[in-house]
């Protein structure tokens, strides 16, 4: 499968921006992060593990949906709720750094192709 890189980029974008402009508590951003692919943009959860390269990206990427996907509750919003605030913002921040990353390296993939 190829890597889109230039796909995270934009859907993680989507995302930062979310959490910049809502309000509401860390656990309130990260279940509406949820939503974002709903209000005419595409969200965390329509990023897949092989749109990223194998390497650093890939593994914070994973790293993030497991602690959205831990065994407390079924289904990701249940998890959320589950957990504490604090942990949530860390969560919020791993995203941010990832989207940061993933950015640089989609700049970076373009000017070695010229673009």
């Amino acid at each position: 499968m190829e890597t889109n890189i230039g796909r995270c980029a934009e859907h993680l974008r989507k995302v930062v921006q979310y959490f910049a402009v809502s309000s509401g508590t860390c656990k309130e951003k990260l279940a509406g992060m949820l939503n974002v692919n709903n209000k005419g943009g595409a969200g965390f959860l329509s990023i897949y593990k092989d749109d990223f390269p194998n390497g650093p990206l890939r593994e914070a990427f994973q790293s993030i949906k497991a602690s959205l996907s831990l065994d407390r509750q079924p289904h990701v919003a249940d998890n959320i709720e589950a957990m504490p605030d604090e942990e949530a913002r860390m969560v919020i921040e791993k995203i941010c750094d990832l989207a940061d990353d993933v950015a640089t390296a989609w700049g970076e993939s373009h000017r070695m192709l010229g673009r």
